[in-house]
């Protein structure tokens, strides 16, 4: 699996479970977030943190700007934060979880790949703390037993300027919505969005979520700073990539 990010992190976890389990080798070019960032001293500080034992930055969502500002944590596109670690944007972004809308997904012609099917593996990857039983269309609620954990923000109702935006966005005449996931469009609304923090306030990146918890299976092994070169292919099939570790 050639990068560790969001979906490599998914794809590889579904790998190292399958049976029979074959060898899984996950090509990473950033590095682990577990431990201390050059850079990040301060903002634990100012938060009245320390960090202790496996805890990181990139888990303490309060502190997710401060990651997306460490150049050794991001690849060097300057219109956008592109995370180069474990877990990719999803270990240093702001954490917002928004479902692909049945229109993306019918726009791509796919014959298998249906939104119905899309739903489906929302259904099993979700695992929504708040109003589990939350219906996102005619036939489907959010998922309640999945690994990757979903939540409105902890300190949504409490927040003034949060509140106060969403009062001036209806003033101004969008429609408020309550959830974004449950909408078959996003045009002319505002509301909540829901965010990837688990049951202990901690990010729930698809890294942590799902192939963290396996990284000690003996048919997995994930190496770092580890930069894929090339694709080697024979009778129209991949058969092997050529890597260099820094």
């Amino acid at each position: 699996v050639i990068g560790g990010g969001a979906a490599g992190s998914l794809v590889a976890a579904r790998l190292v479970t399958a049976r029979p389990p074959p060898c899984v080798l996950v090509l990473e070019a950033g590095g682990s977030y577990r431990g201390r960032r050059p850079g990040l001293d301060a903002a634990w500080e100012l938060a009245g943190l320390a960090p202790e034992g496996e805890t990181a930055p990139s888990d303490v969502p309060r502190l997710w700007s401060d990651v997306s500002r460490v150049e050794e944590l991001r690849w060097p596109i300057t219109s956008a934060v592109v995370g180069r670690l474990l877990g990719g944007s999803g270990a240093a972004n702001a954490m917002v979880y928004v479902r692909a809308l049945p229109s993306d997904v019918e726009g791509w012609n796919a014959t298998r790949w249906t939104w119905p099917a899309v739903a489906a593996a929302y259904e099993r990857l979700e695992r929504r703390l708040e109003d589990p039983t939350r219906r996102v269309d005619a036939d489907r609620v959010t998922g309640t037993a999945g690994p990757l954990a979903t939540r409105r923000a902890p300190l949504f109702q409490g927040d003034a300027l949060a509140q106060a935006f969403l009062s001036a966005a209806k003033n101004g005449g969008l429609t408020h919505v309550d959830d974004f996931n449950a909408l078959p469009t996003r045009a002319n609304v505002a509301g909540p969005y829901d965010f990837n923090i688990d049951e202990r306030g901690v990010r729930a990146s698809s890294y942590a979520a799902l192939l963290e918890p396996l990284t000690d299976a003996p048919n997995v092994k994930i190496e770092t700073r580890a930069t894929a070169r090339r694709l080697r292919r024979g009778g129209g099939r991949g058969l092997r990539v050529e890597y260099a570790t820094a």
